[in-house]
């Protein structure tokens, strides 16, 4: 009798801890094609996680709030993984990082109206340049403490900032912010044609799933995404999500 005891409460606790393992809790901003309430799908990141994990048994939550916020959840471990995660030093120290699964062009956009030329980023000092609070850009720029940095809280913040003139520059990645502008142009009509993305640009940015070290089961997470993105590719599933041109 003792031992059908111990049998049915080790099955029981096992049964736990495999559903427990099997949860992932995402945490990001909006910031599309990639991530976004307002996207089909919630964005091309969120459909690529979804079919991967999903499939492996994983019930996946995804949960938005500003950049800086998510950052601070996933180092604390409250939340499991931030996606679209450029590789930093920094946070290496509380994040595993997942294989890349895409690779973004990270620019400057300014007013066409004015008259911004640079080489090296020390051409631009005295200008003040918007960046969303938390976001890594590349390690020149991130470590550049003669350069005047504005903080936003998101895309549409620093693109407005950079419409009604109040930063001179604004950095992001090429693609997320051509998308932002036209999502304003019901309020600016004419956004698209009075910002521009001026050359060279800065980096090549990989992204990844970046998973909490505090995650209770981290490395587990880690390593389903990188063999379901693996068997992704290989099915041709990841082209028709990620590569199309549908958001």
């Amino acid at each position: 009798m003792l031992r059908c005891f111990i049998v049915v409460v080790s099955l029981s606790v096992a049964s736990f801890s495999q559903a427990e393992s099997k949860t992932l809790t995402v945490c990001t901003n909006s910031w599309a094609p990639f991530t976004g309430e307002s996207l089909p799908g919630m964005g091309k990141t969120w459909r690529v996680i979804q079919a991967i994990m999903e499939p492996q048994g994983y019930k996946a939550e995804l949960q938005f709030m500003p950049w800086a916020r998510a950052l601070k959840s996933v180092e604390s471990g409250d939340c499991d993984a931030l996606p679209d995660a450029f590789h930093t030093k920094e946070r290496s120290v509380w994040a595993w990082y997942s294989a890349p699964y895409s690779e973004v062009k990270t620019v400057f956009f300014k007013r066409k109206d004015k008259q911004i030329l640079f080489n090296t980023l020390a051409d631009l000092k005295g200008l003040t340049i918007g960046v969303i609070r938390g976001a890594a850009v590349n390690p020149d720029f991130d470590h550049a403490d003669y350069l005047k940095k504005q903080e936003v809280v998101d895309e549409r913040q620093g693109l407005a900032m950079l419409h009604a003139d109040r930063i001179d520059l604004y950095v992001t990645g090429d693609l997320s912010g051509l998308h932002q502008l036209t999502l304003m142009t019901e309020k600016h009509p004419n956004i698209t044609q009075e910002i521009e993305i001026i050359t060279p640009y800065l980096a090549k940015n990989k992204l990844h799933l970046a998973i909490s070290k505090k995650a209770k089961h981290g490395q587990t997470i880690l390593r389903d995404f990188n063999q379901g993105l693996a068997d992704l590719i290989k099915s041709g599933e990841y082209h028709s999500i990620f590569q199309s041109n549908q958001n």
